[in-house]
């Protein structure tokens, strides 16, 4: 779980917006993508193990726990753009118009979206 869920932070740090890289708050999003997706996980499986009930659910207890760990690190891999400064956007002859901070909010959230809530069972 932790080295996918690492695979997914390089992954998702990799595809965001932006051409530099700033360590420290790469540092602090890798933490804690890694901490919340595997606890995440790692909880929902014990969570089985605890309520047996749960196991009439089959794959969804699991799956549901892989789209909320995804989510969780898309999130914060990505909080810069969602939360902070925004993305930068460019009109049609690639001029420069500045940040957006909703332009940013509406990618991570096509991002969660794509990669993680529309995973095959």
């Amino acid at each position: 779980q932790w080295l996918n869920q690492t695979y997914n932070v390089v992954n998702n740090y990799v595809n965001r917006s932006g051409a530099t890289v700033d360590w420290s708050a790469l540092l602090q999003s890798y933490g804690l993508a890694v901490t919340a997706s595997c606890s995440i996980a790692l909880g929902a499986s014990k969570l089985m193990e605890v309520v047996p009930s749960l196991q009439v659910m089959g794959p969804f207890v699991p799956y549901l726990a892989v789209i909320s760990a995804g989510s969780a690190n898309v999130s914060f891999t990505r909080m810069e753009e969602w939360q902070g400064k925004g993305i930068s956007i460019c009109d049609a002859d690639g001029k420069d118009l500045g940040m957006s901070k909703k332009a940013g909010q509406i990618g991570v959230m096509q991002t969660v979206l794509s990669r993680s809530c529309f995973l095959p069972i």
